[in-house]
C-alpha cells in the first residue's frame, strides 16, 4: 500500500560529512525531493474503499467511521482500480538484536545496476550490493565448473575511477555498512546455497586494513551475514533474476573476449611451437629408420 512506510528522517537526510544511502546525496545539504525516504512506496494505488477500510480499523476504538458516508462525499475516485504508482522499491527483515534480545525490523531500499547487481540499501546500517561473482567464469573456463548461485557482496558504494583495494588489504566505500559499531570494507565471494540463516557459514566479513588483520570479530561476523542471508533470499526471489544474471554476463562480455583471445594466442604459439618439434622428432625418426634398415640389408 502507498505510504505504509515510515521512516525515521533524521537517519537518512545527510549531515556534514555523511552521505545519504539512498539517494548518495553528500552532506551537508538536504536530500531532494526524489529521494527514496520522501516517496512512496512503488505498487498498486490502493481504493479509496482499502484506504477508509484501513482507516476504520484504526479509529474504530475511537467510535467508528462510516465508511458509505465519506465516499458519498469524495465523489468518483481518481484512479483506476488496479493502477500503479511508480515510487520507491523497498522490503523489511527482521534480524536478531544484539546479545539476542529479541529482533529488530530494518527497511532496505533495493534498485539495480547495469551490471547485473543489486544494491540494498538498510537503513540505519548500510549498503550491500550483490550479484553474480565475476571471477566464477574463470574459474569454470580452467575447468573447475560453473557454480550458478556463486555471489559476491560487495560493502558500501564505489566512486568511479576510485580504487578501494590495497595491495594487501582494502579501505571503507562510501556508505559502507556499521555492524555493531564497525565499518564494514572489502567484498566477500559466497554460494547462495551454502549462507546459513544464523550467520555461521557465508562470506567474508572485514574492515579496513590489511587482509591478513582485518577480519571482524565473530559476533559482527555473524551479525552480518545473517543480513546478507535475508538480502540473499530477495536476491534469488527477484523476478527479473535471469535478465540481471544476463546483463551480468553482457557487462563482462568483452573482458572475457579479450581473455579468450590471450588464452587462444598463447595456444596458437603453443601449437606452433609443438608443430615443429613434432616434424623435428619425425624427421630424426625417419633418419634412425633408414639406419635400421641400412644396417639390416648389410647383414
Amino acid at each position: 500500500m502507498v505510504g505504509t512506510a515510515v521512516y525515521d528522517v533524521s537517519q537518512t537526510v545527510p549531515k556534514d560529512g555523511v552521505i545519504c544511502i539512498l539517494c548518495r546525496t553528500e552532506g551537508p545539504k538536504d536530500c531532494p525531493p526524489t529521494c527514496p525516504v520522501y516517496l512512496p512506496e512503488s505498487g498498486r494505488i490502493p481504493s479509496r474503499s482499502d484506504v477508509l477500510i484501513e482507516a476504520a480499523t484504526q479509529l474504530k476504538e475511537a467510535g467508528g467511521l462510516d465508511i458509505e458516508e465519506v465516499l458519498s462525499q469524495l465523489g468518483a475516485d481518481p484512479y483506476r482500480d488496479g493502477d500503479h504508482v511508480e515510487g520507491t522499491n523497498s522490503f523489511v527483515i527482521s534480524v536478531p538484536r544484539p546479545g539476542g534480545k529479541g529482533t529488530k525490523a530494518l527497511r532496505v531500499h533495493v534498485s539495480h545496476d547495469d551490471q547485473g547487481r543489486t544494491r540494498y540499501a538498510v537503513v540505519r546500517v548500510g549498503v550491500f550490493w550483490i550479484g553474480p561473482d565475476s571471477l566464477e567464469y574463470d574459474r569454470a573456463a580452467h575447468g573447475g565448473g560453473r557454480r550458478r548461485n556463486a555471489l559476491r557482496v560487495q560493502y558500501g558504494d564505489a566512486r568511479d575511477g576510485e580504487d578501494y583495494h590495497y595491495r594487501d588489504g582494502s579501505r571503507t566505500r562510501p556508505g559502507a555498512p556499521t555492524i555493531n559499531g564497525i565499518t564494514l570494507a572489502g567484498d566477500g565471494t559466497y554460494n547462495a546455497d551454502d549462507i546459513t540463516k544464523d550467520g555461521k557459514s557465508g562470506p567474508w566479513v572485514g574492515r579496513p586494513g590489511r587482509y591478513s588483520s582485518n577480519r571482524v570479530p565473530e559476533k559482527t561476523e555473524q551479525a552480518t551475514r545473517r543480513i546478507i542471508f535475508k538480502l540473499t533470499q530477495h536476491w534469488l526471489g527477484q523476478p527479473g533474476l535471469d535478465e540481471l544474471r544476463a546483463a551480468h554476463d553482457r557487462h563482462h562480455a568483452p573482458s572475457r573476449k579479450a581473455g579468450h583471445d590471450r588464452r587462444a594466442e598463447r595456444l596458437r604459439e603453443q601449437v606452433g611451437q609443438l608443430a615443429a618439434e613434432l616434424a623435428e622428432q619425425e624427421e630424426a625418426a625417419a633418419a634412425q629408420a633408414a639406419l635400421v634398415r641400412a644396417a639390416g640389408e648389410e647383414a
